[in-house]
């Protein structure tokens, strides 16, 4: 027996793979998250096949079954409602089920909301953190995203459209300097990409946004690491009065750093001294 773990579009239906098709086609039964939502899938390539209802609310009641009414299955494809299965979505269990009994797990890799996104993030993104989706408490998530900004590699999380300006301005609150991407809805009709630093992102996100939030959030510019010739000539531009934009551009392309990073850093500093 093998289990199949088949990404599936993220919207698009289009935007699904011809081997998750073909997957799809020979599997004996399908486990889904939501039978609805994966029909509407199936229906749209034609496959006819049986779907099991696989999720948090009946996943140990389907296992412990296993043996009775799915052993005699050569193969089996496990989906989620949206994207690569078993990224935030439920079903670690079958995972673990299947090494425990030695079954062949294969992954059939495909769309992924967190790959979408990172393909259109300008910042650097070689490094970073996945959090999946942030406490609903206020003060859990306010100490949650304290925590992540504080160790200063870029992250990434989901976000309902119900909280997500609340979790804008709180990341606003700790750090006003970061840089922000907001995919909404990506690959479907009303698809939105948001980039810019926290207040233009303030600024651009409706008050009413509708649809499903994926969030890249930079990491900061630390005042410790900045070198002593850049603080040097950011003082001096200050003195002659060159203004915040101006100090920006110039020390931006002089050091080949990010013009937004310096006039950030520039603005936190003017009633300071380095």
């Amino acid at each position: 027996m093998n289990i199949y773990i088949v990404a599936t579009p993220i919207g698009n239906l289009e935007d699904i793979t011809l081997r998750a098709i073909d997957t799809l086609k020979k599997a004996d039964v399908i486990f889904a998250e939501d039978t609805r939502v994966t029909l509407k899938l199936l229906n749209r390539y034609n496959i006819k096949k049986r779907v099991i209802s696989f999720n948090e609310y009946n996943e140990k009641k389907v296992l412990a079954s296993f043996e009775k009414n799915f052993r005699d299955k050569s193969a089996i494809a496990v989906v989620s409602d949206a994207g690569t299965p078993l990224i935030s979505d439920p079903g670690k269990s079958i995972v673990k089920f299947a090494y425990e009994n030695k079954i062949t797990l294969i992954p059939v890799p495909g769309a992924s909301s967190l790959a979408t996104l990172l393909s259109v993030v300008p910042f650097n993104m070689s490094h970073f953190i996945f959090l999946g989706f942030l406490e609903k408490n206020l003060n859990k998530k306010e100490r949650q995203l304290k925590k992540f900004i504080k160790i200063n590699i870029p992250f990434v999380f989901f976000e309902s459209p119900k909280r997500v300006k609340e979790t804008i301005e709180i990341i606003n609150n700790i750090n006003n300097s970061l840089e922000i991407v907001i995919g909404r809805e990506l690959t479907k009709k009303f698809e939105e990409v948001l980039y810019g630093n926290i207040s233009e992102i303030k600024e651009k996100l409706h008050d009413n946004a509708k649809g499903e939030f994926i969030v890249a959030v930079s990491a900061h510019t630390n005042t410790d690491k900045i070198s002593k010739d850049i603080v040097f000539d950011i003082n001096l531009l200050k003195e002659i009065n060159l203004s915040t934009k101006d100090i920006a551009t110039f020390i931006s392309k002089k050091y080949n750093l990010k013009k937004n990073e310096i006039y950030n850093l520039v603005k936190r500093q003017n009633n300071e001294s380095f």
